[in-house]
Order: C-alpha cells, then structure tokens, then sequence
C-alpha cells in the first residue's frame, strides 16, 4: 500500500514537469559524439514582421506601410544545453522589407541550432542609403531660407514638398514609415525617417511571455517581429505634431519628421523605437 502511494506521488509529479525539462531530457537521451550532434543541427526557422493593432495618438494617426532597409541580422542565443549560438545573416544587398496593416510580410529563412534558449535575441542592422547625400545641398539651402525668413510661407512649403518628393522617390532609407493624420477630418500625410546607422536587438519570446524559448527541428519554428509605431508617438500631444512644418506635393500637405526637418519631433520620436518591438517565437 505505501509502495502504491510512492509510485502514485511519482507520477504525479513526473506529469507536472516543464515542458523544457522533458524537451531537456529527450535531448540529453542520446550519448557521445551523437549527444554533441544533437546540439548541432539546426532548425528551419521563419521570421515575419508585422505592424501592432494598437490606435496611434487615439487613433487620430493611421500607419500605412513601414519599410526597413536591412542589412544584417545577429542573432545571439544562451542554451540551457549545448553551446551558445552567436550567428549573423548579411544580405548581399539590403533587404528591403515593407509592413502595411493588418498584413504579415514573406518569411526570411534561417538555419538555427535546436534547443532550449534561456535567452535568444535578434539584432537588426539597418543599411542606410548613401542616394541621400545628393538632397544635402537642397536641404542646407531650404534650412537657410527658412532661418533668414525672407521667403514666403506658401514657396518654403512648396520647396519642402520638393525635396520630400525627391526624398521618397530616390532614397531607401533605414527605416520609413508613412502615415496619415487627420485634423478636423482634413488630411495631412506624416513621414517619419531614419537614415543613420541604427540598430535594434530585440528579445525573444514564448506564448506566454517569457524568455525561454524551444527551437525543435521536427516543425517549421516561426517567429514574428511586431513593430508598435503606439509607443514611438505615445508621448507625442497632438497640438505639438499640428504645430510641425509640412510642406506641400500637389496640393497635399506632408509633415516631414526628419533630422534637419522638424528635429525635435523627430527626436521624441525616434528615442522611443528603442524596446518598443516584440518578437514571438512559435505563437
């Protein structure tokens, strides 16, 4: 009877054992030279990217499309069992990559290490685009026009409108998102743009939220990065984005976030990209 009693408590408590420490077991099962083969063989893996669900400035800010210019990605892995990974994938040309709303964008295809990860980061280069040089000029002479203010409102708005228009048909950026803002429903289009050296490392994630993580390579392991422009413009005040220059393409008038361009919007925003990112493996 008391032996029936161990072996009931026993196995009671076998079945509530993390799902890591049997992945863990399973792993460890084999001996030698097959145990370190175990660790080495890699997993297919899936990274996606797509645009939060979460209303920007109250939904008074719609985001059309994100594009990142890519090129490089790291990836830095701490096992629970078997060695650390540290990995980069260089594009041979920058990956260019365009999120729009309620979409997912195509796979990038990885070969990673199986197993448990205590910690799995993802750091994303981003290539900035040199095209951007030949505005330099157009910049520097707008700014100069605007600080003598001689001109005309209507022909500095007119000229911003130009070199935006260069600017979104000649440059790949870092990272360009446009949006749409609405004022007592009239329009104005928002661009917001990086083209410096920048950089993201972003952490992974479980289903439920927690750093570890299983790559297994009996399925296709799939991981969603998840940009949330909410964060970036959370404390941004409407009055303060109303109040920015815009200039003019066809009529249409378009607030240019920029360095040289509104520079302290474009600064408030862009010190909050820093861990506004998720990133979930195996959803």
């Amino acid at each position: 009877m008391i032996a029936g009693d161990h072996l009931s408590n026993f196995t009671m408590r076998k079945t509530r054992w993390p799902l890591a420490v049997m992945f863990s077991i399973l792993l460890i099962l084999p001996s030698g030279c097959e145990d370190q083969e175990e660790f080495t063989l890699p997993v297919d893996f899936e990274l996606k990217f797509r645009i939060a669900d979460t209303p920007v400035m109250d939904g008074k800010l719609i985001v059309r499309s994100i594009a990142l210019n890519l090129g490089s990605i790291e990836i830095e892995g701490r096992r629970a069992v078997g060695e650390d990974v540290f990995m980069t994938r260089k594009f041979d040309d920058p990956r260019v990559i365009i999120i729009r709303p309620h979409f997912t964008t195509e796979a990038i295809d990885f070969n990673i290490p199986q197993g448990i990860y205590d910690r799995l980061s993802f750091q994303l280069k981003f290539q900035p685009d040199p095209e951007e040089e030949d505005l330099y000029d157009d910049f520097k002479e707008w700014l100069e026009d605007m600080e003598e203010g001689e001109e005309e409102i209507d022909d500095l708005r007119e000229d911003l409108g130009d070199i935006i228009e260069d600017y979104l048909e000649d440059v790949s950026p870092c990272l360009i998102m446009h949006a749409e803002y609405f004022k007592n429903n009239e329009l104005y289009n928002v661009v917001f743009v990086i083209n410096d050296p920048l950089s993201l490392n972003i952490l992974a994630a479980n289903i439920f939220g927690e750093r570890e993580v299983i790559l297994d390579r009996n399925i296709i392991n799939r991981g969603e990065i998840v940009f949330d422009p909410s964060i970036w413009f959370s404390i941004v005040q409407p009055p303060v984005l109303e109040s920015a220059f815009y200039g003019v393409i066809d009529g249409d008038k378009y607030i240019f976030l920029h360095k040289r361009v509104n520079p302290l919007l474009f600064t408030t925003i862009y010190n909050r990209l820093d861990g506004s990112a998720t990133f979930l493996i195996n959803e």
